[in-house]
């Protein structure tokens, strides 16, 4: 299930949500100049309705436990939908021992990459999937590697797991403000925690592709594509290195995120302006490392889009 497949099959199943909490008044200021807007995704551009969003390093339980068994019940449906004979029934003890294999398995892999010196590590989920099928299933270790037309099974499987898992939905107002800033010549980017399937949520819950909307594709950085999660420096590195080749320094763009930790302080040290987007309660984290509360202050605070467009000049 990729492409449009996925695109249809998201908007099938995800239900409207709503920021929690009310608005806050904004704090700060944004320096002139600023010709780049970095966003991050999951409680930035979209609600995020997970309690730890998956792609956070180190997050190894995939959800709480009655939605997590949840989702892998219909993770074993969808096998023995496309696997007839082959996938074991969906009955409830079977899901949750799944479930377990599966959160397991992610902090294997994640203790994995530490051990190879890698702080903040991101898990592919592709490699994730192929190796508990091939464990669950009794395929060989290098089964899904080795047979490409069980690519889509992968995409398939991974994809019903994350809408089960993971709600999400448009931030209010986040498709007005990038059609604002493209309108207005903004270069927009991405520097997120993220998976296949995250470029997929944006298009099916705002309507058009990236590209459409205005991104440019080399400032699109995902985590999953490096192996670096964030508040790993790397991350932002690639995208400032990408900006120097363009003549842009970092403090004329800004990064915009939920996150003080991952968000805010990484950026904020390499150079770039920063705004802490302050709307939803439920994935707003702060900095709790007295050491590092320096510097994740941020540049400016808003809870409303509508802020940050006035704030950067834009007609409103």
């Amino acid at each position: 299930m990729t492409g449009e497949a996925a695109i249809d099959y998201i908007r099938s199943v995800m239900t409207p949500l709503e920021p929690l909490g009310d608005p806050l008044p904004a704090e700060g200021f944004l320096p002139g100049g600023i010709k780049v807007v970095l966003f991050d995704v999951y409680g930035t551009l979209l609600i995020s309705a997970m309690h730890g969003i998956p792609q956070d390093f180190g997050a190894a339980p995939s959800g709480p436990a009655p939605r997590r068994n949840e989702a892998m019940r219909a993770v074993i449906v969808a096998l023995g939908e496309v696997l007839p004979g082959t996938a074991p029934t969906a009955h409830a003890a079977k899901a949750e021992r799944w479930a377990e294999d599966y959160d397991r398995l992610i902090a294997t892999l994640q203790d994995r990459r530490r051990a190879e010196g890698v702080a903040y590590p991101e898990i592919d989920i592709l490699a994730v999937w192929k190796e508990f099928l091939a464990t669950h299933l009794g395929e060989p270790p290098g089964y899904f590697l080795e047979n490409p037309s069980d690519d889509d099974l992968l995409h398939h499987v991974s994809l019903i797991h994350e809408c089960a898992i993971h709600p999400v939905w448009e931030m209010p107002g986040s498709l007005d403000l990038i059609k604002e800033l493209k309108a207005a010549g903004f270069i927009l980017g991405i520097v997120s925690n993220a998976q296949w399937y995250t470029p997929k949520m944006l298009e099916a819950l705002l309507g058009e592709s990236l590209e459409q909307l205005g991104f440019d594709p080399e400032l699109i950085v995902y985590s999953y594509q490096h192996g670096y999660g964030k508040p790993a420096p790397e991350l932002y590195q690639q995208v400032i290195a990408r900006l120097a080749a363009r003549g842009i320094p970092p403090q004329e763009a800004i990064m915009v995120g939920n996150d003080q930790v991952k968000d805010i302080q990484p950026a904020r040290q390499l150079g770039l302006q920063t705004v802490w987007f302050h709307r939803d309660n439920r994935t707003i984290r702060f900095q709790r490392d007295h050491h590092l509360l320096a510097l994740s202050i941020p540049s400016l605070v808003i809870s409303e889009w509508p802020e940050l467009a006035r704030r950067l000049c834009l007609p409103t």
